[in-house]
């Protein structure tokens, strides 16, 4: 006796319906899932950005206030000051912020006081404009100006922790005269992570 099992398989129709069910699960997955995953990476920028904010800060603060600031810093004057019968130094022109001579321009170790950082820190691509000093004719580097790498700023920094990651860093007086407050910008360009922007002050003693 012969026994005949029918058997019924998937018409095209339930096929397309398979095929767009799945297309739509799909799509939900990567407009939703997908993108979770890359903010992910976004407290770990943050906790890099903040930590080489501190390193860059570290540098700048370490410095004295002016150009004209007193280097041994015990002096009972500061730039600016109109003390009666006592010739004091001015503090340096807003428009004059800056390194002030080609040494200080190019090495950022040979930097003396706050502004002298002014600029972006990074690689070609990241910092457009090369900066060249021409003390007869000073432009003021702008926040697109390169002034070396990262790691001419802060030789700790690993350049394989903060790849695709630049600085820049701006100083403005606080106050007319007599100067007594700069104030130090730092933003840190994490690409796609975030820009995230950190202050800091340095006063006139």
């Amino acid at each position: 006796m012969n026994t005949y099992i029918k058997q019924r398989g998937f018409t095209l129709i339930e096929g397309i319906i398979t095929i767009v069910l799945l297309a739509i699960a799909m799509i939900t997955l990567v407009s939703f899932l997908f993108p979770q995953v890359e903010r992910s990476a976004v407290p770990q920028y943050q906790a890099r950005s903040a930590a080489m904010a501190d390193a860059i800060f570290n540098e700048i603060l370490a410095r004295q206030f002016d150009q004209n600031s007193d280097p041994n810093g015990d002096s009972v004057y500061r730039c600016d000051e109109d003390i009666t019968q006592v010739k004091i130094d001015p503090c340096t022109l807003a428009t004059r912020l800056g390194p002030d001579d080609p040494l200080e321009a190019t090495n950022p170790a040979m930097a003396n006081d706050v502004d002298d950082f002014i600029g972006c820190w990074g690689d070609t691509t990241q910092c457009s404009n090369p900066y060249t000093y021409n003390g007869n004719n000073y432009v003021k580097p702008s926040l697109t100006s390169r002034r070396g790498e990262l790691t001419d700023l802060v030789p700790s920094l690993s350049t394989a922790n903060y790849a695709h990651i630049y600085a820049t860093i701006n100083v403005e007086d606080m106050s007319e005269s007599p100067k007594t407050l700069k104030k130090i910008t730092v933003s840190v360009d994490a690409g796609r992570y975030g820009k995230y922007y950190y202050i800091a002050y340095r006063g006139n003693y």
